[in-house]
């Protein structure tokens, strides 16, 4: 079976798609993992395909069954490296913290968890001196001005719908 390339590329778009099996979040989550496996601009510091395909295969079972959680039930993520996901290296983007893993979520990981979605990867953070910068796609150039740098460089990587929050978010 071939896999999807093109889905809705709004959240909304996907969202309504994956609660009426249009698409499935394990077709979805394919699409998005072999995007990330051939994304060359540093975009993502963790890739989680293994508990991404367990969660989309949870989450279209689910969605299956008619227990849908709401509109983030099964939409692949991708969270920014600041923010702790329990049991997922959280580097932070530094070396100090190349082997951390929390023990639990950060208060916006578990609800991304609870409403169902799938974490595909941890996107690189800010583009601080102390942490691994994002290439900007299409210039080549490292890091950007903007204060997320990794979210430039993920979206064409993945062609992913817009990530959960993570600017301002502490570990």
């Amino acid at each position: 079976m071939a896999r999807i390339t093109e889905y809705p590329r709004s959240l909304a778009g996907l969202s309504g798609a994956l609660r009426t099996g249009e698409v499935s979040p394990v077709e979805v989550t394919e699409g998005m993992l072999d995007r990330i496996g051939a994304d060359r601009t540093n975009a993502f510091i963790t890739v989680t395909a293994e508990r991404a395909m367990e969660d989309a295969r949870r989450a279209e079972a689910e969605i299956s069954a008619g227990r849908y959680r709401g509109p983030l039930h099964g939409v692949p993520v991708a969270i920014k490296d600041l923010v702790s996901t329990g049991g997922v290296r959280t580097t932070m983007a530094s070396a100090f913290f190349e082997d951390h893993v929390p023990e639990s979520d950060a208060a916006v990981a578990r609800r991304l968890r609870e409403a169902g979605s799938v974490l595909l990867a941890r996107r690189t953070p800010t583009s601080s001196p102390t942490v691994r910068r994002a290439t900007v796609p299409f210039s080549g150039r490292r890091g950007t001005r903007t204060t997320q740098p990794g979210s430039p460089a993920a979206h064409p990587a993945a062609r992913a719908p817009p990530s959960p929050p993570g600017s301002a978010t502490a570990p």
